[in-house]
């Protein structure tokens, strides 16, 4: 399939970055670390591999998916492909695709947040309310902040 081998050559260095890392971590940085905080370096670490593959494989899922919906179409007899679902088609994944800086910037927010309290966190309910914290920031911040404009 077309644009397959670079995204399964990219997945396998990642992977096995993802996973050198994390031992490299372990073995000589973790030392001066507390459990919590070499917890969040891996979960972070994890994450970070997790949003490159979303990142990687997302196009091809979406080229997949019309290519696959125009194959069954045709070998369906009631159903007719034409230039109105091409249109309609199109239209779907654009609509898709309009919110995704703003999910880009909530995912980083989110990582660092997430970094942040994990890594402050003193116990174990402490690094639960932090990934708590880290899922809800977006609110909190605009919370206090039209709370602060609007007096």
């Amino acid at each position: 399939m077309e644009g397959m081998d670079w995204r399964v050559g990219l997945s396998i260095i990642v992977f096995f970055g993802t996973v050198a890392g994390a031992i490299l971590w372990l073995f000589f940085y973790a030392g001066s670390y507390s459990i919590y905080q070499n917890l969040a370096a891996v979960i972070v670490m994890f994450l970070i591999f997790v949003a490159l593959m979303g990142a990687v494989w997302a196009s091809f899922g979406m080229k997949q998916g019309k290519w696959w919906m125009q194959n069954k179409m045709r070998h369906d007899s009631s159903f007719k492909w034409d230039e109105k679902m091409d249109k309609k088609w199109e239209n779907k994944w654009r609509g898709c695709g309009g919110y995704g800086m703003g999910g880009a910037v909530y995912g980083l927010g989110f990582l660092g947040a997430l970094v942040y309290y994990l890594s402050t966190a003193t116990s174990f309910w402490m690094g639960i309310l932090g990934v708590v914290k880290a899922v809800l920031w977006p609110g909190i911040l605009v919370y206090i902040a039209l709370k602060a404009l609007g007096g």
